[in-house]
Parts: C-alpha cells; structure tokens; sequence
C-alpha cells in the first residue's frame, strides 16, 4: 500500500472579543512581559533550579525511551562513575544542553552566530 495525500482544510478559530478564551489570551500576553522576581534566596533558587532542571532531563529522556530513574541519576552525579552508562550520559547531555542556553540566552538576548549579544 502507498501512502496518498488527503488533502484536510483547516480552519482558523477566531473567538470573539467577549470570549473567556480572548480574556485569557490577553492576560497572558501581558505577563509574559513582566519582569520575575521574588525573594527566595539566591542560593535556595539555583538549587530548586538546578532539581527541576535534573526533572525535565529525565523527562525529556523518558521520551525518547530512556528508563533512568531520579535515584540512579542522582547516585550517579555522586558516585561520579568513570564509565557512566549510555542512559545516563543521555540525562546528562540533555541537562549540560539546558544549561547552555540558560547561559547563552539572557533577559532580552539573542544568539547569534553563537554568541550572545544585547537588544537595546
């Protein structure tokens, strides 16, 4: 059997403007516009970050089939192995990726060419 286009016209939604739907849009388009801030810690933080960082790694690897639980991961950065396994390296790998573009990527800049640079 040959795969075949079928050809599906989408249609675009359009809420009206006294849509609960249209209200929630707005809403978050203006909050993506302020400025986070609160008054947790600095070290306390970059901890909780740093967890919840370790969380979406091990996700994200889930996805991909990956059964690497938070136990074996954590032991693992301990135990610091010289011959981690392939499982492991992967978390790893995606948790250094997050990592650099944290540091690549700061409030209003963009990558280019590799490096960071400032909108004004």
């Amino acid at each position: 059997m040959t795969p075949r286009f079928v050809d599906a016209p989408l249609r675009i939604v359009s809420p009206s403007f006294d849509s609960p739907l249209t209200d929630v849009v707005i809403e978050l388009d203006h909050l993506r516009r302020l400025r986070l801030a609160g008054n947790t810690p600095k070290a306390v933080f970059h901890q909780l970050k740093d967890i919840f960082h370790m969380l979406e790694s091990l996700g994200s690897a889930r996805i991909e089939g990956n059964h690497t639980t938070l136990a074996d991961y954590i032991e693992s950065k301990i135990d610091s192995p010289a011959n981690p396994s392939d499982q492991i390296q992967e978390v790893g790998n995606i948790e250094r990726a997050m990592n650099y573009v944290e540091e690549a990527v700061e409030a209003n800049g963009h990558i280019i060419n590799g490096k960071n640079q400032q909108t004004s």
